[in-house]
């Protein structure tokens, strides 16, 4: 397995697995949802209007690679940090797991 080795290769592959269904949400991070009141429209906004895309050093899980994207939630008024593994599945599929969502940041 593997994953995205660049910014602009993840945000490909994000988009390709949002678009086909093949994402899946820890329970982490639903709880940081919850807790910091990021809905999934918000996050789909976020890969859609991404402002940046940087490594995230997180140990990958599942042999890929792993991401932060930062954009802005549905509102436009709140900067939000995603955490993701980009991986291949057994049968080459494009994956990512949804990991962890950081504290929202005001946008004045």
């Amino acid at each position: 397995m593997s994953g995205p080795n660049s910014a602009d290769d993840a945000q490909r592959w994000v988009r390709e697995a949002f678009e086909n269904g093949r994402y899946m949400p820890r329970v982490h991070f639903k709880d940081r949802c919850r807790e910091r009141g990021v809905t999934m429209t918000d996050i789909e906004v976020v890969f859609a209007r991404c402002r940046r895309v940087e490594p995230y050093p997180d140990m990958p899980k599942n042999g890929g690679t792993c991401w932060r994207f930062f954009g802005l939630n549905v509102d436009g008024d709140q900067e939000i940090a995603v955490g993701i593994e980009a991986f291949e599945d057994d049968s080459g599929q494009k994956r990512i797991t949804l990991c962890t969502v950081l504290p929202p940041r005001e946008i004045r």
